[in-house]
């Protein structure tokens, strides 16, 4: 209990009756679709650290099948939150399909950007816009992910890319930001 991972600090003590020596318990309850619960019980302490929220939906209608006595039961839940949390977004012509498979007309005013998909968290560590250049009328799309931006769009039927307003040839991708982002 005296080397508790970083990623583990910020649970909060409890005050409890002393536990079970040379045993440490780890729980985690999913108190909804987009929180959990964790409890840690080590010798000496008990942390706990409750409704913590989680960036994507946890698949429970279909956790409900797993039984505790599961063989590989790890690789279970490994796949179900693998196809819980993958998803599409992608827009034809102006139809916009978004991750939920919901189909949208979108009448889109030029040069206006509309947010694609963003980080559900408070840090937004990312964001995708859309928007339609008004010289061309084709989609320009833009990525912004920390300290970087990626600028996606066609000129003269060639697709392009910018990071950071800098083009980048074909033949330099993929792109590996200098800084190791």
């Amino acid at each position: 209990s005296e080397y508790i991972p970083s990623y583990l600090a910020n649970l909060v003590p409890i005050q409890r009756n002393k536990n079970i020596e040379k045993q440490i318990q780890l729980t985690v309850v999913a108190t909804s679709e987009r929180t959990l619960d964790v409890i840690l019980k080590a010798p000496k302490m008990t942390l706990a650290q409750l409704g913590v929220s989680l960036p994507c939906r946890l698949p429970i209608e279909s956790m409900a099948e797993l039984s505790p006595l599961d063989d590989n039961m790890a690789n279970k839940i490994h796949s179900l939150f693998a196809e819980s949390i993958s998803a599409q977004c992608s827009m034809d012509k102006d139809t916009l399909t978004t991750f939920n498979n919901r189909r949208f007309k979108n009448e889109m005013p030029l040069s206006c950007y509309q947010v694609l998909a963003q980080d559900s968290t408070s840090e937004l560590k990312f964001i995708v816009l859309l928007k339609k250049d008004q010289s061309s009328e084709q989609n320009h799309i833009n990525v912004k992910i920390s300290h970087i931006d990626v600028d996606l769009y066609r000129e003269a039927s060639e697709l392009k890319l910018k990071v950071n307003g800098m083009e980048i040839p074909r033949s330099n991708l993929p792109y590996q930001d200098p800084t190791g982002f």
